[in-house]
């Protein structure tokens, strides 16, 4: 089954790796409870958006890493050049790992995730892990499977926010004040942060 539901410390994430393209998260939030393969593909139909005038004739899901090859109009998740000419993939999954394991906050769930594009000779690996906390972590790395250099220009992961998210949470600062909280509206658009001292900043 595609569906894979991981839960730990109150916390429930609900990943599709089925087709078509990379994993998509349908559900990353509070715990589901303890759900039958039958139940979980109930939910997951149920959290398919709406279809709405203006966009693709098809249901768009958000994969972890969006590619504008599979119709995603949004910024994709992985910029790619090769030979001055851009490359936009379409991956397939070529293969689906879980494991469990006990880490220092209790037991830990990871998912990898191994897809190629043979047509543009490229491989990505993505690992999705739930730690024993709650905490959900993401990692991508790709792989040019062909001859000529690819140059990579970004890795851009993302992960869905539910309707009722009002504010985005995050930490400034400077030299003997560092990591001080500050609370913005969640607008739309870009809310970017950026460090140019060439090591990690004091915020």
């Amino acid at each position: 089954m595609s569906l894979l539901h991981l839960r730990a410390a109150g916390t429930s994430l609900l990943l599709d790796t089925g087709p078509p393209g990379l994993p998509r998260v349908l559900h990353w939030g509070s715990d589901l409870g303890d759900l039958d393969d039958v139940t979980l593909a109930e939910v997951a139909r149920v959290l398919v958006a709406p279809l709405t005038s203006n966009t693709m004739d098809d249901h768009v899901p958000l994969a972890v890493l969006p590619e504008p090859g599979g119709g995603w109009a949004g910024t994709p998740g992985l910029a790619l050049h090769r030979d001055g000419r851009m490359v936009t993939t379409r991956f397939e999954t070529a293969d689906v790992d879980l494991t469990t394991g006990v880490g220092d906050d209790g037991a830990t769930s990871r998912v990898v995730v191994r897809a190629t594009d043979e047509v543009e000779s490229v491989g990505v690996e993505v690992e999705v892990e739930l730690s024993g906390s709650g905490l959900l972590r993401l990692r991508a790395s790709v792989t040019n499977r062909g001859d000529v250099p690819l140059q990579v220009d970004g890795v851009l992961l993302a992960l869905p926010v539910p309707d009722l998210a009002r504010e985005v949470l995050d930490l400034t600062g400077r030299h003997m004040r560092e990591r001080i909280p500050q609370r913005h509206a969640f607008t739309l658009g870009t809310h970017l942060r950026e460090g140019r001292r060439g090591r990690t900043g004091t915020d």
